[in-house]
């Protein structure tokens, strides 16, 4: 009997031995897999602040101030959304940039890649074709074509520095007095346009400044049926200007 009893009483101390060791192993499982929630839900870090616009005097196109960072233009929401409910802005610097109908996002032109450029649009996508489409931007109640042309400052922050409008050239008669309501009398010129066949137009050219930006309004731009409208940020057009002839200069080593 005494074997007996010793021999339950040695299963029992193992038993117990054996269940406090699982209590302890298991209660580390459970602090080390506590330890690891913890650090799969700690918080990222806070999005990086981007310095405001150094030139809070520049003229606008609509919501997009010139000097703007690239960070604030994608924040900003389609000025549009009752014409173009679902518009969304593509950059050149996305990916999706390099998709089938986005080929208004893309800077074709090496030079302009080499200085850092990025150029962003705003498209649509039509709900019935699933076909994608340029959105524009609206100028006095009509919808043009309009491109936003980014460049580096000194802190490699992209700004907002050239927007490029293009419409009906028969626009801008009812356009210049809206527009000299919004930014006074400009300078008024008038310069030969020519086409390629050699026809020779007259056509007006009417300049706004401000200390750090320029509005130019070319009756015809690309083609006679077409004006021709620049916003532009005169510091970081002056720094493109001495890139492009800083890349002209090298290229020229080479003929």
């Amino acid at each position: 009997m005494k074997n007996r009893k010793q021999h339950v009483d040695d299963l029992k101390k193992m038993w117990f031995e054996w269940t406090e060791r699982s209590y302890t192993y298991f209660s580390d499982l459970s602090l080390e897999a506590l330890r690891s929630m913890v650090l799969i839900v700690k918080p990222s870090p806070p999005e990086q602040q981007v310095p405001p616009n150094p030139w809070p005097g520049a003229f606008s196109r609509r919501d997009f101030k010139l000097g703007m960072s690239l960070q604030e233009f994608k924040q900003t929401p389609f000025a549009d959304k009752d014409k173009d409910a679902g518009a969304f802005s593509v950059c050149s610097d996305e990916a999706k940039s390099k998709d089938s109908g986005y080929e208004t996002a893309q800077l074709f032109s090496d030079v302009f890649q080499k200085s850092g450029m990025i150029k962003c649009a705003f498209f649509f996508t039509d709900s019935q074709t699933s076909m994608v489409f340029d959105a524009g931007l609206g100028l006095a109640d009509t919808m043009v074509s309009t491109e936003f042309y980014f460049l580096p400052d000194d802190s490699l922050t992209p700004r907002l520095f050239w927007i490029q409008t293009s419409g009906p050239a028969d626009m801008v008669g009812a356009l210049v007095p809206v527009m000299v309501k919004a930014y006074g009398e400009p300078q008024h010129t008038v310069e030969i346009w020519q086409n390629q066949a050699g026809g020779k137009f007259d056509s007006d050219v009417y300049v706004w400044t401000s200390p750090s930006s320029q509005i130019t309004l070319k009756h015809f731009g690309s083609r006679n049926t077409v004006f021709d409208l620049k916003h532009t940020l005169k510091p970081l057009d002056e720094k493109f200007a001495r890139i492009l002839d800083q890349q002209n200069a090298e290229a020229a080593k080479k003929l």
